[in-house]
């Protein structure tokens, strides 16, 4: 564990050299200013904007959609999206 990168290495190529060495030992790396710099949980994390229906909304958005007795403006209200960005949910 260190407090921030730039005092456990001087370069890209150190940092990674001296992560590989850690990681040969079976040990994990924690930076505690830059939380991105973790190996010691499984923290994958998703950037860009969250999404804005749940897969269950998805599924049932597509199923309406399909059913076409809605217009897609319409189902889209329901959704708080707008007609365009239900269009573009795959199924």
């Amino acid at each position: 564990m260190v407090t921030r990168l730039d005092r456990l290495a001087r370069s890209t190529l150190d940092l990674l050299h001296t992560l590989k060495a850690v990681a040969d030992k079976g040990a994990g790396f924690c930076s505690l200013a830059e939380v991105w710099a973790d190996t010691t949980t499984a923290q994958g994390q998703s950037l860009g904007r969250p999404f804005k229906l749940t897969d269950h909304q998805k599924a049932e958005a597509i199923q309406r959609r399909e059913a076409g007795e809605e217009t897609l403006a319409e189902i889209g209200r329901s959704y708080n999206i707008s007609g365009a960005t239900l269009s573009r949910l795959s199924t």
